[in-house]
């Protein structure tokens, strides 16, 4: 006897709506939806624990503890969602937007064949400032992967190693000048007592 599928906790056009009413753009509405419902199978009360401890949780299982916090509470969760997809132009902090449905970290692409994303939406996806690579596979047939949590942690890393990066040349090159200054001042010193002793020499001192 086959198993019946359990039933999703919201349509498609639900979550467009919950979408469009936390001040999402609605050109980006079926794309959030499909986002959705390939990270939490469109389940507000969803729930993933990342590898890394995080969790994440509702409709696009955003970082329970991130900024801005998840929750399952739908228009609450549509709400850091909207910003954190830059209003729907940008989706690459979901794994599920991915060819590898893994961020990339499989040589995937960003909105690739294979994401779970646009199998979600039969493979179509619109919305200006983001083009596939080609149709996706549907979401229920796709490799299942790691659920992604959307998070800027990398993103801070690569920050502070740029500041560092930066900060050690400009210690390098400060530390450089100092001694070639202080260089400097000893050959002018030696120059000036030569000087003064070929001076007295002369003087018959």
């Amino acid at each position: 006897m086959a198993v019946k599928p359990k039933p999703k906790a919201m349509t498609m056009a639900q979550v467009e709506s919950v979408w469009i009413q936390a001040g999402g753009n609605p050109q980006a509405a079926s794309m959030a939806a499909a986002i959705a419902d390939a990270s939490s199978g469109l389940d507000p009360n969803a729930t993933f624990t990342n590898p890394d401890g995080s969790v994440g949780v509702g409709l696009w299982l955003i970082d329970k503890n991130g900024m801005p916090p998840g929750s399952t509470d739908p228009l609450a969760n549509a709400r850091a969602a909207v910003q954190l997809s830059k209003n729907g132009t940008d989706w690459q902090n979901w794994c599920v937007a991915w060819s590898d449905n893994a961020c990339g970290q499989n040589k995937g692409t960003y909105l690739g064949d294979g994401s779970n994303a646009l199998g979600a939406m039969g493979g179509n996806y619109n919305v200006a400032g983001a083009t596939p690579t080609g149709a996706g596979t549907p979401a229920a047939t796709a490799v299942s992967t790691t659920p992604s949590t959307p998070s800027v942690t990398g993103n801070k890393y690569f920050v502070i190693l740029v500041f560092l990066v930066v900060a050690g040349g400009i210690w390098y090159f400060m530390n450089k000048q100092r001694s070639q200054n202080i260089g400097d001042e000893d050959t002018r010193s030696g120059h000036f007592i030569h000087v003064q002793e070929h001076n007295r020499y002369i003087a018959g001192e």
